[in-house]
């Protein structure tokens, strides 16, 4: 090689983890409440739509459980009651950015949410499949 050196193109970096056609469409409505945890049961062989959908089913069981303690706290103690509807407005943020990077095809994880969720379903039994 006479002293010369081999000169390399410098790589593109990794584009983050995408999905395509279907996919998008079934993971972007994962975030509509309820919807994720039926598409978790359904689509659990897909690990973009299943990714989705355990994300989606922790922000609607967060929803559900803060609109029952809302529920209660108006008549208990009404200021907590603002407090935990600026939380729920920033759950359905999220729910809405989860969408959105779902309909493009990213796999994003949400902050604290997405820790709960990688925990969601992992002690459920797994079936065999034939």
């Amino acid at each position: 090689m006479d002293g010369q050196q081999q000169y390399q193109q410098p790589q593109p970096p990794q584009q983050p983890q995408q999905s395509g056609g279907e996919n998008k469409a079934l993971g972007a409505i994962c975030y509509i409440p309820v919807v994720g945890l039926i598409m978790y049961f359904v689509k659990k062989d897909d690990a973009f739509v299943t990714f989705h959908a355990k994300q989606g089913s922790v922000l609607t069981i967060i929803w559900i459980a803060l609109w029952i303690l809302t529920s209660v706290m108006w008549w208990i103690f009404w200021p907590l009651y603002w407090i935990v509807s600026i939380i729920e407005l920033v759950i359905g943020i999220m729910a809405l950015i989860g969408l959105i990077k779902a309909a493009m095809g990213q796999m994003w994880k949400m902050p604290l949410i997405g820790d709960w969720a990688e925990k969601f379903g992992s002690s459920m039994p797994q079936q065999p499949r034939q």
